[in-house]
């Protein structure tokens, strides 16, 4: 059977962060055209996935039932949520997929919920559902990557809210779904608590309260997304310089990139730039030029390397 941290949760763990890695690398930098038809590939990849996932898991589980198996797991909205992406194309969106989705989506492969413990380690459902996660992973990098949006702090600000309604939505859900009957065994993103996975269940332990249980991993997701941000603000930093020393190039100003150089004495620049002082020959040449119109005669002496012309 298929636990966390046996040694086939390592294998998986491993070939999910090759898969990751592999298609952010190879893809990364496609022109328009092959991109469209990239995501394309991979939006139907995650759909197919999610298919065998879902479908596998319904055939293992018979007698469970549907209100506590129905397909709106956390990983499941991700799957929506990259169909409405990929169709709406909103940047706002795109951010929430880069802040959100592609984190919880690696704590989904770390931590793998409770109920993929009855399952044989090497089941078509263990394999679809790494495979399902690292491609949403992959995919919401990708998405950031081709777009070259631009990550600003607010940003989590605004992705962190709308996860925080989505989870309180499927709390609600659960406590719903519990009230009914219809699923009373309903825990949609764990946020009930009581094993949903490995963490949530040791959290739960300290804090045995539902919803209030996971709020540490919220916090901890916001210190991840601000993580996220920062090679955003190391490449936004290093156009800014790079733009300011074209600029001292393009100005020959010698004053303003001494004071530039003052003011970042850490960056040892090496840059020449054009100086304001003109180039004198070493010896005194004289030209002269005369001009005789038929009724006046005309002659123009210059000295090239004195400070005054005579005419």
């Amino acid at each position: 059977m298929f636990n966390v941290f046996s040694w086939q949760y390592f294998i998986y763990l491993t070939l999910s962060i090759g898969i990751i890695v592999a298609l952010v690398l190879v893809l990364r930098k496609l022109d328009d055209k092959a991109r469209v038809i990239s995501q394309i590939s991979l939006i139907a990849c995650i759909g197919l996935f999610f298919i065998i996932e879902y479908t596998s898991r319904l055939i293992v589980n018979k007698g469970t039932k549907f209100g506590d198996q129905m397909p709106i797991e956390l990983f499941q909205i991700f799957v929506y949520l990259s169909i409405f992406i990929f169709f709406y194309k909103k940047s706002s969106w795109k951010k929430f997929a880069y802040l959100i989705i592609a984190p919880v989506s690696g704590y989904n492969l770390i931590f793998v919920p409770s109920m993929y413990n009855q399952f044989n380690a090497f089941s078509l459902c263990i394999i679809s559902y790494y495979i399902l996660n690292a491609v949403v992973l992959a995919n919401a990098v990708l998405g950031m990557l081709w777009n070259e949006e631009d990550l600003e702090k607010k940003d989590v600000l605004d992705a962190s809210i709308t996860y925080i309604i989505i989870v309180a939505i499927a709390h609600l859900f659960n406590v719903f779904m519990r009230f009914t009957a219809w699923g009373v065994h309903a825990n949609y993103f764990g946020t009930m608590g009581e094993g949903y996975d490995i963490l949530i269940e040791w959290l739960y332990s300290i804090i045995p309260i539902p919803f209030l249980c996971i709020l540490p991993l919220l916090a901890i997701l916001v210190g991840v997304q601000f993580l996220l941000i920062l090679p955003f603000d190391l490449i936004k930093t290093k156009k800014q310089k790079q733009s300011q020393i074209e600029e001292l190039i393009a100005l020959g100003n010698l004053k303003a990139q001494q004071e530039y150089r003052q003011k970042h004495k850490s960056t040892k620049s090496q840059i020449l730039v054009k100086s304001e002082t003109k180039a004198q020959p070493k010896t005194e040449k004289n030209l002269s030029q005369s001009k005789n119109s038929g009724f006046v005669a005309t002659t123009k002496e210059v000295k090239v390397n004195k400070n005054k012309d005579k005419q």
